[in-house]
């Protein structure tokens, strides 16, 4: 998560009354340049060291704004904190009447970590701009990943596929999700170019997870790929191996969609159980397989 600031914090120094006479001051300091033919002037921009005393001295003037997301405050917390917070072009800023407009959370942050930080100011925003705060489409894991690395292959398939395999479906980080994929990035892309070709119902993060796993478990990938291929088309060579993968792969295709968490770990065992079977020449029913993982989801580094 990227974060308007430096890369070092900076301890804070001053107390909260030199706070908000601090605060004041930029607030009396106003634009003089014109930016409309009827005289509207241009928000008075800063750059500011927000103490964890000026957030605060900030934050009583947050009278009107959204719920506090504790969650979204945590997390940048924890990135100040490990040194993740970076320079961005995203402000803190004041309306026209002082009351705080945007940058409450990035406030909250600073003000729990106990951290100092460089960030842009604005005071003087026009009221009228509130309805244009935050309406841009939030980037995705999969564009921040693509504008970071310069990787056109990542889309949201790979995504899905990385979050089911390591956390199990649960939230990540986009710069943690960046450095899974730049360590797996030969496997993920293999997955991604065997799953164009399968069916809507089979082309998803389950049958995805169950082939990356497979393969970084050192699976035989002349063996894999055939039963990737399998999956894709449903012709097989008439073996009883391949017998066990049309079995799997037409109980994919009668499944209902949006299954569980228990339900996308179950799917995840019968696929590998399927590839298991098809690689020892094995004939199963799919109802007859069991659902324990041959090749178990990764862990992630704490």
């Amino acid at each position: 998560m990227t974060h308007t600031g430096k890369g070092k914090s900076i301890k804070s120094q001053s107390g909260f009354g030199d706070a908000k006479e601090e605060l004041q001051a930029m607030m009396n300091s106003g634009s003089s340049i014109v930016v409309s033919k009827g005289g509207v002037k241009a928000p008075n921009v800063q750059w500011v060291l927000v103490t964890p005393e000026l957030a605060n001295a900030m934050l009583e003037r947050n009278s009107n704004n959204r719920t506090i997301r504790e969650k979204y405050v945590m997390e940048i917390k924890n990135d100040l904190m490990a040194g993740r917070w970076l320079f961005a072009s995203n402000m803190i800023s004041f309306y026209e009447d002082g009351e705080l407009s945007d940058g409450q959370h990035r406030l909250a942050a600073i003000a729990s970590s106990g951290e100092s930080v460089y960030s842009l100011v604005a005071f003087g925003v026009k009221r009228e701009a509130a309805v244009y705060i935050d309406r841009g489409r939030a980037r995705s894991s999969t564009d921040s990943i693509r504008i970071l690395e310069g990787e056109k292959l990542f889309n949201s398939r790979i995504s899905a596929v990385l979050k089911l395999s390591f956390a199990g479906g649960d939230v990540m980080n986009t710069a943690e999700e960046c450095r899974l994929f730049n360590q797996y990035k030969e496997q993920f892309l293999w997955v991604n170019d065997k799953m164009i070709a399968m069916p809507p119902k089979i082309k998803n993060a389950i049958t995805g997870s169950a082939l990356f796993l497979a393969l970084v478990h050192g699976a035989d990938e002349e063996k894999l790929d055939r039963f990737a291929t399998v999956m894709a088309d449903g012709q097989t060579d008439g073996s009883e191996g391949e017998a066990s993968i049309i079995n799997v792969r037409e109980w994919l295709l009668r499944s209902k969609n949006s299954p569980t968490m228990s339900d996308r770990r179950e799917r995840v065992g019968r696929i590998q159980n399927a590839y298991w079977n098809y690689s020892k020449g094995i004939k199963a029913k799919t109802k007859m397989m069991t659902t324990g993982m041959r090749y178990p989801f990764l862990t992630r580094e704490k």
